[in-house]
Order: structure tokens, then C-alpha cells, then sequence
């Protein structure tokens, strides 16, 4: 067979196949390498096979099949020959699926509780992070907002304190209804953390 053939028998990819190769140590690998086409001996074949992931048994079936002596078989007989091999198969993955669910049914099923977090509103929540900020770098409450609104204005390029001063209103009071405190929220956190 040739790296082709492999390819079109097993479904796997060239690059699947070549290395089922390299690991089968088939002493014409460097020909391989070298993508150089070789038809590889029914022995070299199940050695590359073996190597794979295909299973043991099904590769002993379809290398007896093929140690046979050669009469042409009819087109029935070939394909009887490849549906008992799918039907060994799929009995195979059956047997396998059957043990992985007879075994998570044996298993008893772990109940988790997670703690639901306390609904934290982004406006206390904001100034909890500004009095750890100035708690944190020894400074007064004000200069922690004042921090902050320098930082908004660096990174989202939005002078707070302007806005909030043309509206007349406070500036946590203009992020609050402009939906900017988690914005904030975020700032001043990376600030602590980093």
C-alpha cells in the first residue's frame, strides 16, 4: 500500500499517516520523508497500522484478510469482507461506550454549592475601591478621585470632571447615568492591583 492508499483506507490525514511511520520505525522512512512514493509490504503495513490508533484486533482481521491467497472475490464477497470489519468496529466502540457509562452510572454524583456572591452595585462598589486606593498609597480621599478621573481621561480619553462640571451635577453622579462606573470601577482596580 502506498501512503495514498493509507490515507483513503484510514480517513486519517498525510500527516497522521507519515507519522505513524516515523513511530513504527519502518527502515524506509527517510524515502518517506523525502516524499518519495513507496508501496509498503502487507508486514511494513501492519507495523505502520500497529503504530496507529486503530485497534489491535481489527488489524489482525484485515491482515489475515490480506495474508490470504489472492483469488479475485467478487464485489459481494469484498464488501461482506469490509462490513463485517465496520460491524467488529462499531461493536468495539459499543463495548468501549457501554464501560465508560456503566461507570459514570457507578459513580456517585457530586453535589455542589456554590456561595451566591452579594449583589454589589457598581456605585458603592466604586467607592469602596477609591478608600482602598488611598488607604493603599496614604492619600486623602479626594486626591484618590482625583486619580482616578486623571486615569479615565488617559485611557477613555473623557474628562469627567469637565462634563460633570458643564451639567452642574457631581461626576460620579455624571458616570453613574452616562453607565461609565464600571468603567471606573475597572480603572481603580487595576490601579490597587497593580
Amino acid at each position: 500500500m502506498t501512503i495514498k492508499e493509507l490515507i483513503d483506507f484510514t480517513g486519517k490525514s498525510e500527516r497522521t499517516i507519515r507519522n505513524w511511520i516515523k513511530k513504527a520505525n519502518i527502515v524506509r522512512y527517510a524515502e518517506t520523508a523525502q516524499r518519495i512514493e513507496i508501496d509498503y509490504t502487507i508486514d511494513e503495513v501492519e507495523q505502520i497500522l500497529n503504530a496507529g490508533s486503530m485497534s489491535k484486533d481489527a488489524v489482525n482481521i484485515l491482515m489475515q484478510n490480506a495474508r490470504q491467497p489472492k483469488e479475485i472475490a467478487p464485489v459481494d464477497n469484498q464488501m461482506n469482507m469490509m462490513m463485517t470489519f465496520m460491524v467488529k468496529m462499531q461493536e468495539q466502540q459499543q463495548q468501549f461506550m457501554n464501560a465508560v457509562i456503566d461507570r459514570l452510572d457507578k459513580s456517585e454524583p457530586k453535589q455542589l454549592s456554590l456561595p451566591t456572591a452579594p449583589d454589589i452595585k457598581p456605585r458603592p462598589y466604586l467607592n469602596q475601591l477609591v478608600r482602598e486606593y488611598a488607604k493603599l498609597k496614604n492619600v486623602d480621599f479626594p486626591k484618590a478621585w482625583n486619580v482616578l478621573y486623571d486615569q479615565f481621561l488617559y485611557r477613555c480619553h473623557e474628562n469627567i470632571k469637565v462634563k460633570a462640571k458643564n451639567e452642574g451635577i457631581k461626576p460620579i453622579d455624571y458616570m453613574e447615568r452616562e453607565s461609565k462606573l464600571l468603567t471606573a470601577c475597572s480603572i481603580m482596580k487595576g490601579l490597587i492591583d497593580g
